[in-house]
């Protein structure tokens, strides 16, 4: 805790300014990054998957592609479809650009959308997570992203 009127930084630093590295991860737990504006979605997720993995929560996604173009590494990215800022499409392309894998690692959150938005995430070849979700759908979902991290 920060003591009163002292507000966090965005993001630990080192006595240079720079960022620090992110904590190293226990072997058997994934880092998992969620992106959704909707914090009770967000809080959703995390709760599901804090047990097993290490969770980040961004509400937006230029906060998220922030944290990518610093170096944080995600093994497991969950990103809503539909943002006010940026659509999970976009975010999906930009993020791709700042860590080459990553197009590997993401699944698209969707509580229904426009034909057109869905079918460009089909033409993507990325996994959907239908809103509502089940938390063991969830675990199911990002447990394939385990067996994918371990080979």
């Amino acid at each position: 805790r920060c003591p009163r009127g002292v507000r966090p930084s965005r993001f630990a630093r080192d006595p240079s300014g720079r960022p620090s590295p992110p904590p190293e991860k226990a072997p058997d737990r994934l880092r998992v990054l969620v992106v959704d504006d909707e914090p009770l979605v967000a809080r959703s997720l995390e709760r599901i998957l804090r047990d097993h993995h290490d969770v980040v929560i961004e509400h937006g996604a230029r906060d998220a592609l922030d944290r990518i173009a610093a170096g944080e590494r995600f093994d497991v990215v969950l990103s809503d479809l539909t943002m006010p800022e940026m659509d999970g499409i976009d975010f999906f392309v930009t993020a791709e650009t700042l860590d080459e894998g990553l197009s590997e690692r993401v699944i698209i959150i969707t509580g229904g959308t426009s034909f057109e938005i869905e079918k460009a995430v089909r033409d993507r070849q990325l996994p959907m997570l239908g809103k509502p979700f089940e938390a063991a759908g969830v675990r199911r979902v990002v447990a394939k992203f385990k067996r994918r991290v371990d080979e």
